[in-house]
């Protein structure tokens, strides 16, 4: 039962609509021509994500977020709903050394969501493991300098809402990064837990003061198609998230 590879079974959609933890990307990925309906709800909001693998190593996602997710003060002009593309290539399949991608949130680029990261997973046995580095919406912590910064000091100069003309100089933009990472273990043929260190921004969320970066879940693939999971997020609130996923080509 191992969770290592790119395994329909064992690899779920987060909570952003991405394959990966619970709200964290993971470098892993559907065969071509897979697609996934998720719906996210927490305590206080919901989420539906659709999700598509066009090539192999390509996972495009559309995600709707309900805005009283968000700190209305961040939503700069955005109401009842955040809609959102997506898109996560592989760099790198797993071998001796682990799988790497590289990931897009909100390629429209509204600013709320907006974020780049570079992802790295690996699978030993029945534990995934999954570490990355984060920009924009995903560099909560402020971390480490961003050493891009190092090629062009315009790395260090990230605008509040991108310029539609110039969206790709906008990426990996930021004086800072932030370190994320997690563990998915295989518990029997149809459990599966997870555990999340969170780099999010969390100031633009809906969540107390004294908020953890820690997120626990644990998911049920038992039934062919469907993947349900239940998460304990930002030390005060539930989730639940159902998934219903086919490869159109198998």
């Amino acid at each position: 039962m191992p969770v290592s590879g790119d395994s329909l079974k064992y690899n779920s959609i987060n909570n952003n609509g991405s394959i990966g933890l619970i709200n964290m990307p993971s470098a892993r990925f559907y065969d071509q021509g897979t697609i996934a309906f998720n719906f996210y709800k927490n305590e206080g909001s919901h989420k539906k994500s659709i999700l598509i693998a066009p090539l192999d190593g390509i996972e495009v996602s559309l995600l709707e977020t309900d805005s009283s997710f968000y700190n209305t003060e961040m939503l700069l002009g955005q109401q009842k709903s955040i809609d959102e593309v997506n898109l996560k290539i592989r760099l790198k399949e797993e071998g001796d050394y682990p799988a790497v991608a590289v990931g897009f949130n909100d390629l429209k680029n509204d600013g709320i969501n907006s974020g780049e990261y570079i992802v790295a997973s690996y699978g030993i046995d029945n534990f995934d493991f999954t570490l990355g580095m984060g920009w924009g919406n995903l560099d909560g912590l402020n971390s480490y300098k961003n050493f891009l910064s190092e090629i062009d000091e315009n790395f260090l100069h990230r605008p509040e809402v991108f310029s539609e003309s110039d969206v790709y100089k906008n990426f990996f933009r930021g004086e800072t990064l932030s370190i994320f990472g997690g563990i998915s273990a295989v518990i029997s043929k149809n459990f599966i837990l997870k555990l999340e260190y969170d780099s999010s921004n969390f100031d633009k969320l809906i969540v107390d003061e004294d908020y953890s970066r820690l997120n626990y879940g644990i998911n049920f693939v038992g039934l062919e198609f469907f993947d349900i999971g239940l998460s304990y997020e930002y030390g005060s609130s539930y989730g639940f998230h159902v998934s219903l996923k086919k490869n159109l080509f198998k």
